[in-house]
């Protein structure tokens, strides 16, 4: 297996954590991002990272592969647990795509994964502010630890030129939008999707 993207239901956001979904208050982004990550045509597996009980169901209920946490401490933590998980599976890339992206089509998935040149390298889609880190992808997985959070995005660039591996930066408007702030909900309200 070359490529395995193991999807954060976390704690990355408070939004993030209500885009899970919780029974009829799931929104038809939510449908759409989930059905996207189990379609998508580049990757080998999926995984769902999460000790979040309605985020199990939902990734069985897709047929999604769980990585169960004991306990979620951080993004970052369990997006570096999911990946220790994912290379003890076989794993040789990971690409990590955090659950509140409400735009994200399988298309955008394969297309960062297509970017994947099989060489050690790093691939870093950012947010829409520029400063945060929506979409990575390491080759090898492990290559450098996860640092999510304000700012990640100079800091994920700055590992992997430390790391001497080639880092490729794609710019993708649908993975840029996370739910962080009143902003983009406006923008999903403004697109039909709330």
């Amino acid at each position: 297996m070359a490529n395995e993207i193991p999807l954060d239901p976390g704690q990355g956001s408070a939004t993030g954590e209500a885009a899970a979904g919780r029974g009829n208050e799931r929104s038809r982004a939510d449908g759409a991002r989930d059905a996207a990550a189990a379609q998508c045509q580049q990757a080998d597996r999926v995984a769902v990272v999460t000790c979040y009980a309605p985020a199990v169901a939902l990734a069985t209920r897709l047929g999604l592969e769980v990585i169960l946490e004991q306990q979620q401490i951080s993004e970052s933590a369990s997006v570096d647990f999911g990946t220790r998980e994912a290379i003890l599976r076989g794993a040789t890339a990971v690409l990590r795509l955090p659950i509140d992206l409400p735009m994200l089509t399988t298309a955008d998935i394969d297309s960062v994964l297509a970017a994947d040149d099989g060489q050690p390298m790093v691939i870093l889609v950012p947010s829409r502010d520029g400063t945060g880190t929506n979409a990575i992808l390491r080759r090898p997985p492990d290559i450098f630890p996860s640092q999510f959070g304000p700012g990640s995005f100079a800091r994920h660039l700055a590992a992997a030129r430390a790391a001497g591996i080639s880092c490729r930066i794609l710019e993708n408007p649908r993975i840029a939008l996370d739910l962080d702030d009143p902003d983009d909900l406006a923008i999903c309200q403004q697109a039909g999707l709330l």
